[in-house]
C-alpha cells in the first residue's frame, strides 16, 4: 500500500510538472471567483478525499510543509 502511495505520488508531482502552463491558468482562474466559495469547496473535497484516504501511510504533506497557525484557531 505505501509503496502504490509513493508511486502514485511521484506519477501526480511528474504529472504537474509537465502541466506547469495549464495548473497556472487554473490558479489564476480561481483567484477570479467569490474566495468563501473557493475555500468552502476545498474543505468539502479535503473531507471527501480524506475519508478515503489515511494521511498517515505517507505523511508526506508533514514532512514537507509547515502547519500554519491561525491566532483565531489558537484561540480556540
Amino acid at each position: 500500500m505505501l509503496l502504490t502511495l509513493k508511486n502514485e505520488f511521484r506519477a501526480v508531482s511528474r504529472s504537474g510538472k509537465n502541466k506547469s502552463a495549464e495548473n497556472r491558468k487554473f490558479l489564476q482562474t480561481l483567484k477570479k471567483k467569490d474566495a468563501r466559495l473557493v475555500d468552502d469547496a476545498f474543505h468539502q473535497m479535503h473531507e471527501e478525499v480524506f475519508e478515503e484516504l489515511d494521511c498517515l501511510t505517507c505523511a508526506n504533506c508533514c514532512k514537507t510543509t509547515s502547519p500554519i497557525f491561525i491566532k483565531r484557531i489558537l484561540n480556540g
